[in-house]
C-alpha cells in the first residue's frame, strides 16, 4: 500500500527488461532451428523488436523529451523509425530477394573447412601411396 501509494507512472525499466527478454528468446529460437535465410537476419529482425517495443515503452514514460513543440517523443519516434527501416529490410530480404542457404556465412565457412579437410585427407593419401595401416 504505502509503496504504491507514491508511484507515478510505469515501471518502464522492468517492461523492457522483459520485451527484451521475450525479444532474446524468440531470436535464439530463430538461431536454434536453423530458420535463418540470409545474413543479417537476426541483427534486422532484432531491431524490428527491439525499436517497435521502445516506442511502446516510451509513451508509457513520465520525463520523455519532446520533439520540438509536439507531442511526439523522440524516443519513441526513433524506436518506430527503427523498427520501420528494419521492417523494410526483413520484408525485402525475406519476401523480394531470394536467398539460397549455402550464401549464409556460417554455411560457406562449413564448405571451406570441409574442402580443406578433404585436401588435407587427399594429400596424406597421396603421401602414403593410398596405403591404409
Amino acid at each position: 500500500d504505502g509503496a504504491w501509494q507514491d508511484m507515478e507512472g510505469h515501471p518502464t525499466f522492468l517492461y523492457e527488461s522483459l520485451w527484451n527478454l521475450l525479444g532474446f528468446l524468440l531470436l535464439l529460437f530463430v538461431v536454434l532451428k536453423g530458420k535463418r535465410r540470409f545474413d543479417g537476419q537476426i541483427m534486422w529482425s532484432y531491431f524490428l523488436w527491439y525499436g517497435f517495443g521502445r516506442g511502446l515503452i516510451e509513451g508509457l514514460r513520465t520525463d520523455s523529451l519532446y520533439f520540438f513543440n509536439t507531442p511526439i517523443r523522440v524516443s519513441q519516434l526513433l524506436g518506430f523509425v527503427s523498427a520501420l527501416v528494419a521492417a523494410g529490410f526483413l520484408i525485402y530480404h525475406l519476401f523480394v530477394r531470394h536467398h539460397r542457404p549455402e550464401e549464409l556465412y556460417v554455411n560457406r565457412l562449413r564448405a571451406a573447412k570441409e574442402a580443406g579437410r578433404a585436401e588435407r585427407n587427399k594429400k596424406e593419401e597421396d603421401e602414403h601411396g593410398g596405403d591404409s595401416y
